[in-house]
C-alpha cells in the first residue's frame, strides 16, 4: 500500500472531505485495486478494507465479491456489510457463504452474512441458493448462546428460505427465543437490514468528522499537557500555540489507551502493550496480526486460546514455528490448536504443526485419532489402514474418552458418513456425557451433509437417561424436571408420527378408489380429499421435525441436569451401605425359571394405577416392559426370575436396583402380584 495512503487512512478519521484524497491515491486501473484489495485483506487491515471499499464504490469502481471471502469479517458493521457487499461484482452469495464457512466473526455479522446471501440469491440466482447456505445456517442455529438479534435475524432467513428444518433446529437450540414476537421483530429487523442494500454507498460515510478525543474505555493523552503560551517543547522557541498545537491537537484525536501512543502507532506494534483482558477482546483480524515472538510468555496461554476460538490455524501454526514447543505449556497448546486443525481438515497446516512438535519422529499414541486420519486423507490405503488400526484399538479398549474420539475423528474426517454409523454405535455404550457429546457432533455432521436435522439414535440416549438415572431425594428435582419436559416432548412425537401413519394408509385408501390411468394424474386432477390428506402429511412431517428437535434441547437440559447433579452426589458423604444381598437371598429359592413359556395376556391387581403414580416414571416404564416380555414368552425375559420359598408359585425379578416385580405364571394368563420398594419385599410376602 502507498505510504501517504496509509498514513492518511490510520491517522484521520473518514468524512465526506477525505473520500476525495483517498481516491486519488489509489490505482487508476481494475487490476491495481484488485491487487490493493488482496494485499489489504492479506493484511487484515479493518480499517483499510472499509475506508478503501466504501471510497471505490461511492463512485462505482469494479471490486471483486471474491475478496468477501477473507473480507467479510473485516466490516465496520452489518450496516456497512448489507450496502457494499450487494455492490460488489461476481457471485457475491457464494463468497460470502465461504466466509461464513471458513472465517470467524461475531454471530450478528455471521447471521447478516447469509441473510444477505439468500436474498442476493433470489434476487439474482433465480431463487437458488448456493450449496452449503442451509447446512451453514443450521451450524449458526446451534451455535448461538444469548444473542437475541442473531437469532431473530437466522429466524428471518429460515422464513425467506421456507426451510422446516432450519426452524426446528431454532426452537430445539433456543426455545426461549422462539416467541412470535421475538420471530416478527426478527424479520422486521432483517428486512430493515436488506433495505440498506440498494442505498448509495456515499451515505454511509458521515459529512464531517467527529470530535471524540480518542475511543474505548479508557482513552491516554497520545501528547504530554502543554500551555498554549509555554514554549513549544519542539524546540522552535516559539510559543506553543503558535507553532504545533494545531498539529498536535490532530494527534489527541487519534488517542489510544496507551500513554503517548496514536491508536495507528498502538497498531503498527501492539505487543508490548498487551494484557490478557486486551488479548481475549481482540477481534480475529487484530489477532492475526501479532507476532508472537513478541509476545510475554505469560499471555501465550490466553493468546493461543483466542487463535484456536477464532479458527485462526494457519497464524497458529506460525507461532509454533517461531516458539517451537518444547515447554509442557506450550505442548498443552498444541493440543488445543490441533482440535482445530483437525476439525477444519486443514491438511497443509497440520503437517506443519507435526513437524514442529515431533520433527520427524514416529506419531506417539497419544496422538488423536483424527489428526492421523487427516495427514493420511490423500493416499486412499494409507486411509484404510490407519482406519482399520484406530478400529482394532476401538474394539479392544474401554476408556470411553478414547472411544469418543475415534468417532469424533472419523466424524470430522472425509468419511463423515461413516463416522455417523460409527458414532451411533457407540451411544450405547459410552458414559452419558461421551454420549451426548457425540449425538451432538452427529446432528452437526448431518446438518453439514444437508440430511435431516434429528438422529434417529436420540431414541437410544432418551432411553438410556430414562432407565439409568437414579432421580430419588430432594436434590435431583432440576432432573426430574427436565425427563418430563422430555417425556412429555417425545409422547408429542409419538402421537404425530401415529397420526401420520393413519394419514398415509388413509391415501393409500383414496389411491386404490380412484380411477387407473396410463399416465401419472396431475396434482389438479387429483380428488379434493385426496389433495387434503397430502397437504396434512406435509404439515404433520414439518410439526414432527420441529417437536424432534425440540426433544433435542430438552435432551441436553437433561444430560446437564444428570452432570449437575452426579458432581453434587459426589461432594456429599457417602451413603450407608445397603443391605446385604444375603438378606432377600433367604427370601428365595435357588436356581432359575426355566424360560421356555407360551404368550399369556397380563392380568393385573386391582388399583395398579395408584401404584405406578406412587414410583419414579422410570420404574414404572421398566417394569411393564418386562413384564411385557415375559407374558409374550420371551426366554430372556426369565434370566433373573427366582420363585419365593414362602410362596413357591409366586416369581421376584429385579427392576434396576431398587424395587422388585412379584407375579405368578397360571394357565390362562401372567399374574401381576405386586410392583414394590426391594425393603418391603419380606412385609409383601409374609401377606402372601
Amino acid at each position: 500500500m502507498d505510504p501517504n495512503l496509509h498514513e492518511l487512512i490510520h491517522n484521520h478519521n473518514l468524512h465526506h472531505r477525505l473520500v476525495p484524497q483517498i481516491l486519488m491515491l489509489l490505482p487508476a486501473d481494475d487490476a491495481g485495486l484488485d491487487s490493493l484489495f488482496e494485499e489489504i485483506v492479506a493484511s487484515h487491515d479493518p480499517r483499510a478494507f472499509n475506508y478503501i471499499l466504501v471510497s471505490a464504490l461511492a463512485i462505482n469502481r469494479t471490486v471483486d465479491a471474491r475478496h468477501l471471502v477473507g473480507g467479510t469479517a473485516l466490516f465496520a458493521n452489518g450496516d456497512w456489510l448489507c450496502n457494499l457487499a450487494w455492490k460488489m461484482r461476481g457471485e457475491v452469495a457464494l463468497h460470502l457463504v465461504e466466509a461464513v464457512r471458513t472465517t470467524v466473526m461475531n454471530l450478528e455479522m455471521h447471521a447478516i452474512a447469509l441473510l444477505m446471501a439468500a436474498k442476493w440469491s433470489i434476487e439474482f440466482r433465480g431463487g437458488q441458493p448456493p450449496p452449503n447456505l442451509i447446512s451453514e445456517a443450521r451450524l449458526l442455529a446451534r451455535s448461538m448462546k444469548n444473542v437475541r438479534a442473531a437469532h431473530g435475524l437466522v429466524w428471518a432467513l429460515a422464513e425467506m428460505l421456507d426451510d422446516a428444518g432450519l426452524r426446528g433446529v431454532l426452537r430445539a437450540e433456543q426455545p426461549r427465543f422462539c416467541s412470535a414476537n421475538i420471530i416478527e421483530a426478527g424479520k422486521q429487523f432483517g428486512k430493515a437490514q436488506l433495505n440498506l442494500c440498494p442505498q448509495a454507498a456515499i451515505a454511509l460515510i458521515p459529512d464531517k468528522p467527529d470530535n471524540l478525543i480518542g475511543s474505548g474505555t479508557h482513552v491516554r493523552r497520545a501528547v504530554a499537557r502543554v500551555g498554549r503560551n509555554e514554549p513549544c517543547p519542539c524546540g522552535s522557541g516559539k510559543k506553543y500555540k503558535r507553532c504545533c498545537e494545531e498539529k498536535d491537537r490532530e494527534r489527541m484525536r487519534h488517542s489510544s489507551d496507551v500513554a503517548g501512543k496514536t491508536r495507528a502507532e498502538v497498531l503498527a506494534e501492539p505487543e508490548p502493550h498487551l494484557t490478557e483482558a486486551k488479548i481475549m477482546a481482540m477481534m480475529p483480524a487484530d489477532l492475526s496480526r501479532l507476532d508472537a515472538a513478541k509476545i510475554k510468555p505469560k499471555l501465550l496461554p490466553p493468546y493461543f486460546k483466542m487463535l484456536g476460538g477464532a479458527l485462526l490455524v494457519e497464524e497458529a501454526a506460525t507461532a509454533f514455528e517461531k516458539l517451537g514447543c518444547d515447554t509442557e505449556e506450550m505442548c498443552e497448546a498444541w493440543d488445543f490448536i490441533i482440535f482445530y486443525v483437525c476439525w477444519k481438515q486443514r491438511l497443509d497446516v497440520a503437517r506443519r504443526m507435526v513437524r514442529v512438535r515431533f520433527k520427524d519422529g514416529p506419531l506417539p499414541d497419544t496422538v488423536p485419532f483424527g489428526l492421523r486420519l487427516l495427514l493420511v486423507r490423500d493416499d486412499p490405503a494409507r486411509f484404510l489402514e490407519v482406519l482399520e488400526a484406530g478400529g482394532k484399538d476401538a474394539l479392544t479398549s474401554t476408556d470411553h474418552e478414547r472411544l469418543s474420539s475415534f468417532a469424533h475423528g472419523l466424524l470430522n474426517s472425509s468419511a463423515t458418513t461413516i463416522g455417523i454409523l460409527c458414532a451411533r454405535s457407540l451411544i450405547p455404550l459410552i458414559d452419558k456425557r461421551n454420549a451426548t457429546f457425540l449425538l451432538s457432533e452427529i446432528e452437526r455432521a448431518r446438518d453439514r451433509l444437508n440430511l435431516p436435522p434429528d438422529d434417529p439414535f436420540a431414541e437410544i440416549l432418551d432411553r438410556r437417561f430414562a432407565d439409568e438415572i437414579a432421580d430419588g431425594g430432594k436434590d435431583a428435582e432440576e432432573l426430574r424436571k427436565a425427563r418430563t419436559r422430555l417425556e412429555s416432548k417425545a409422547a408429542e412425537v409419538s402421537q404425530l408420527k401415529d397420526s401420520l401413519e393413519q394419514l398415509r394408509r388413509e391415501i393409500r385408501l383414496q389411491e386404490k378408489k380412484a380411477p387407473s390411468s396410463a399416465l401419472a394424474p396431475t396434482p389438479a386432477a387429483e380428488p379434493p380429499e385426496l389433495r387434503e390428506l397430502r397437504d396434512k402429511v406435509r404439515e404433520l412431517k414439518s410439526s414432527i421435525a420441529e417437536r424432534n428437535n425440540e426433544r433435542a434441547a430438552f435432551r441436553r437440559e437433561l444430560g446437564e441436569a444428570y452432570a449437575d447433579l452426579e458432581n453434587l452426589r459426589a461432594r456429599q458423604p457417602a451413603a450407608p451401605a445397603p443391605e446385604a444381598p444375603d438378606a432377600e437371598d433367604a427370601l428365595l429359592l435357588s436356581g432359575a425359571v426355566e424360560g421356555n413359556h407360551p404368550p399369556r395376556p397380563i392380568e393385573f391387581p386391582r388399583r395398579f394405577n395408584d401404584t405406578l403414580a406412587h414410583l419414579p416414571r422410570q420404574v414404572g416404564r421398566a417394569a411393564l416392559i418386562h413384564l411385557g416380555r415375559i407374558a409374550a414368552g420371551d426366554p430372556a425375559a426369565f434370566a433373573g426370575a427366582i420363585r419365593l420359598k414362602a410362596a413357591p408359585d409366586v416369581m421376584r425379578v429385579r427392576v434396576g436396583a431398587d424395587h422388585r416385580m412379584l407375579f405368578r405364571l397360571l394357565p390362562e394368563c401372567v399374574q401381576l402380584v405386586d410392583l414394590i420398594n426391594r425393603r418391603d419385599l419380606e412385609r409383601c410376602i409374609e401377606s402372601l
